[in-house]
């Protein structure tokens, strides 16, 4: 049966648990970043690039069309990485248009925030690790795979997207789901404001809830859009008050995206996810902990 329902929250966050497609559990967390961190990220170069820039196609971003109907809606997208120990390129895949390129780093101080969310959050990362270890044994090694990925790749392949322009209301939304990688993803809110949508199920009727959840900047949510319907509805802004969101999804060549896509059962593996995200102590980072990363230079 579809079902819905809450565990309990940590201190700064909330926690949505709900199952879609009647056997996928998905479990959603949300929190907020501090001001001053939020400032601090504000300042990252992706976040400051002029409108020429954008329109140019410099510092890895591209111009893309998701709402054709509403031609004068504008979007940007820049593809980044941030795998520890790595401020070159990294080969991997395009996640528009699905082969490997040589995908640049983040900008120390996004770098440096990501990788003190990991290190705060490294009991439950641990946890699903060792999770999909465990889950493997009995699905012939597949989520050894998975658990690699999780101890090596997690939340280090970013879209950083910019959208302006007139508005994409509810009617415009465009619904999808998103690639394996995106089996844990974390979305980080930067400057302006939005509307998720995703669909769910009321707990008692089990009929299907679209849920329009407001993120605002300095927002971050973790879930699996992977096996969940859901598009973002976005307010009509000038390019000076932009929405700005990072998408962190797992970060894999074509290879590893395509083995994802044939060998993996994603409703199981989302069982694991789900119940890890539940019990998960999810934590953002301090300005404290984000600079001595930063100043430490250990991303």
């Amino acid at each position: 049966m579809i079902s819905q329902g809450t565990a309990l929250p940590g201190p700064n966050e909330d926690v949505k648990y709900a199952k879609v497609y009647e056997v996928n559990p998905v479990s959603k967390r949300i929190a907020r970043i501090s001001r001053d961190v939020l400032l601090f990220l504000q300042s990252a170069p992706e976040v400051t690039l002029a409108e020429k820039e954008l329109i140019e196609g410099k510092k890895g971003f591209e111009s893309c069309v998701d709402h054709p109907r509403v031609p004068n809606h504008v979007y940007f997208e820049g593809y980044f990485h941030s795998k520890k120990g790595v401020s070159e390129t990294f080969r991997c895949v395009h996640p528009r248009r699905g082969f490997d390129f040589q995908k640049p780093a983040i900008s120390p101080k996004l770098k440096a925030f990501i990788q003190a969310f990991r290190d705060v959050n490294s009991v439950w990362i641990k946890d699903l690790e060792l999770s999909m270890l465990k889950f493997g044994e009995s699905s012939r090694g597949q989520n050894e795979f998975t658990a690699e990925l999780v101890r090596d790749r997690i939340v280090s392949d970013l879209a950083v997207q910019v959208h302006y322009g007139d508005e994409i209301d509810k009617q415009n939304v465009g619904w999808h789901v998103d690639a394996p990688n995106s089996l844990l993803h974390l979305a980080i809110s930067i400057k302006g404001e939005r509307y998720l949508h995703s669909i769910t199920c009321n707990p008692e009727t089990a009929e299907s809830v679209n849920n329009r959840d407001h993120q605002t900047e300095g927002d971050i949510y973790i879930t699996t859009p992977s096996i969940m319907r859901h598009g973002v509805e976005y307010p009509a802004c000038n390019f000076d008050n932009r929405i700005i969101a990072i998408q962190c999804r797992f970060l894999l060549t074509e290879g590893e995206l395509g083995r994802a896509m044939m060998d993996l059962s994603l409703g199981e593996c989302s069982d694991v996810v789900a119940a890890v995200l539940s019990r998960a102590k999810v934590r953002v980072p301090t300005m404290e902990e984000v600079m001595k990363v930063f100043e430490g230079n250990s991303f």
